[in-house]
C-alpha cells in the first residue's frame, strides 16, 4: 500500500511530526505564505493538508483529487474554506487544546510589555543616546490593581484569565456564551456587556475567532469608549480590530497603548505601525516555541490519521454536525 501523502504548508523540521512516520510528508521549498499557484500543484495528490500561512479555498480544492481531512496548525481556521471543504466532504479540523496554554503565556508578555513600555525602553537604549535614567519620567503602568477586560473566555481567555489573577488584575469579560456561576468564582471574573468592558478595562484583551460576528468587532467608536490611559492587546485575528481606526487611536493619544501579533493583511503589516512608539508589534508568534509546535504537530496527527486509516473521526473536528 502507498504511503499516506500529508502536506504541511509550511517549512518545519520533520522530527517535529513523529506521529507520520509511516506516511510521505510534503514539505514547500519556498518559506512563508503560499499563493493558491504554489499551494496547487502541492496539494493535489495529497491525502491530507496542515494549514498554515496560506489559504485554502475553492480555486485550490477543485484541484484536490485524494483529499480527507484538513487541519489547521492552531486553533484558528478562518483560512480554511469551511463550507467548500464540507461541501466535498472533507474533513476541517484545528488544534485549540494545544495553542491555548502558549498563547496565554504570550498574552500575559504581551500585557506587561505595553504597561510596562518594556519594548519601548529597549529601542530608547539602543538607539537614543540622550535617554534618561531618570525616577518615573516615562510612562508606565503596574498591572497590580488593573482591570483586564477579556473579549472572549473560551480556553485562551480562561487560561489568560488565570494567569492575570496572578499579576493581581481585576477580571472583566465579555464573551458570548456567559460562563456559570462556579466558573466565575474560579476565574474571579465579573461579566460585562462589550460596551461596559470597554470603558471600565485598563486593558482589554481580544481571544475571539474571526468571523462576520467578530471581524471589526473593535472600531472607532468602541476605542472612543476606551480610557486615554487604557491598552489593547490583539492576540485573535487582525480583521477584529480596524486598523486604521486604531493608528488614529494611538498616533492621537486616544488610547495609551497597544500590543499586536496579528494582523489584516499578513505577512504585510500597514507601516504606519512601525513609526508609533506605543506599539507593541510581534508577527503571529503567539505559539512559536518548538515545544509548542510539537504538541500542535502531534494534535494534528490525532486530527489526520483516524481519518486516513478509517480508525474514526478527528479529535478537533468545526465540521463534524455535517459530515459526522
Amino acid at each position: 500500500m502507498d504511503k499516506y501523502r500529508i502536506l504541511i504548508t509550511c517549512r518545519m523540521p520533520r522530527e517535529w511530526f513523529p506521529d507520520y512516520a509511516d506516511c510521505e510528508l510534503i514539505f514547500p521549498e519556498k518559506a512563508g505564505f503560499l499563493t493558491e499557484e504554489e499551494l496547487i500543484p502541492l496539494i493535489r495528490d495529497a491525502d491530507a493538508a496542515v494549514i498554515l500561512f496560506t489559504y485554502l479555498n475553492e480555486a485550490v480544492l477543485k484541484h484536490c483529487t485524494r483529499l480527507k481531512v484538513v487541519t489547521s496548525f492552531g486553533a484558528g481556521y478562518d483560512a480554511i474554506n469551511v463550507e467548500d471543504c464540507t461541501k466535498r466532504g472533507i474533513w476541517v479540523c484545528n488544534t485549540p487544546e494545544a495553542v491555548c496554554e502558549p498563547t496565554a503565556e504570550f498574552t500575559i508578555g504581551m500585557i506587561l510589555d505595553t504597561l510596562r513600555t518594556i519594548t519601548w525602553r529597549d529601542r530608547q537604549m539602543r538607539t537614543n543616546p540622550d535617554y534618561d535614567w531618570g525616577l518615573a519620567r516615562y510612562p508606565s503602568w503596574i498591572a497590580m490593581g488593573k482591570t483586564l477586560g477579556i473579549v472572549g473566555m473560551g480556553r485562551i481567555g480562561k487560561a489568560v484569565a488565570r494567569r492575570a489573577i496572578a499579576l493581581g488584575m481585576k477580571i472583566m469579560y465579555y464573551s458570548r456564551h456567559r460562563m456559570s456561576e462556579e466558573d466565575e468564582a474560579l476565574y474571579q471574573a465579573t461579566y460585562a456587556d462589550l460596551d461596559t468592558l470597554l470603558r471600565t478595562a485598563d486593558v482589554v484583551s481580544l481571544h475571539v475567532p474571526l468571523t462576520p460576528q467578530t471581524e471589526g468587532l473593535i472600531g472607532r467608536e468602541e476605542l472612543a469608549k476606551m480610557k486615554p490611559t487604557a491598552h489593547l492587546v490583539n492576540m485573535a485575528r487582525g480583521p477584529v480590530v480596524d486598523e486604521e481606526a486604531l493608528i488614529e487611536a494611538l498616533r492621537e493619544k486616544k488610547i495609551a497603548g497597544a500590543a499586536l501579533d496579528v494582523f489584516c493583511n499578513e505577512p504585510n503589516i500597514n507601516p504606519a505601525f512601525k513609526e508609533l512608539d506605543n506599539v507593541v508589534l510581534t508577527p503571529h508568534v503567539g505559539v512559536d516555541s518548538a515545544e509548542a509546535r510539537m504538541i500542535i504537530a502531534h494534535h494534528t496527527a490525532l486530527n489526520i490519521l483516524p481519518v486516513l486509516k478509517g480508525e474514526g473521526e478527528p479529535a478537533f473536528c468545526v465540521n463534524r454536525k455535517e459530515l459526522g
